[in-house]
């Protein structure tokens, strides 16, 4: 009876740690799968086809990028802008520098995306990325309709 009831007691003590191990696990995933590393864009070029643009048109084709993904242009300066994007409870703010040979687009700050210094929520970086692709093709059909 001693050795079948110790067999049980391991057997028991076993399946209790496996299952906080599985659920710990779970969670950790949980968390590391919605949270990634900030998304930058550094010094993408602009279309050979626009470089010819003015550094207006080329803050208008920006502009008009970010407002049809629904980000709103808070600041505007030559060769930058601040944008800011609302979904529900979630904030981005982003600084777009731009010349006639590239952009780039930096996080500066951001509310309820779960930011700790290097890595945040990934809806951010596919809306960061959006933003870029949309940037990119609307800089090329800007140029070829001119």
């Amino acid at each position: 009876m001693d050795i079948i009831g110790g067999t049980f007691f391991i057997m028991a003590n076993f399946i209790k740690r496996s299952g906080l191990v599985v659920v710990a696990c779970l969670i950790l995933s949980g968390c590391f799968g919605r949270v990634q590393p900030v998304y930058s864009v550094f010094s993408h070029p602009v279309p050979s086809s626009a470089e010819f643009m003015s550094l207006r048109e080329i803050s208008e084709v920006i502009e008009l990028s970010a407002m049809n993904r629904k980000w709103l242009v808070e600041e505007q300066y030559p060769g930058l802008l601040k944008l800011t994007f609302r979904k529900k409870t979630h904030v981005a703010v982003i600084e777009v520098t731009f010349d006639q040979s590239s952009y780039s687009i930096k996080y500066l700050n951001s509310v309820d995306l779960l930011y700790n210094g290097s890595r945040i929520h990934r809806n951010y970086n596919r809306w960061v990325a959006n933003l870029e692709k949309d940037i990119e093709m609307n800089l090329q059909k800007s140029a070829m309709n001119r």
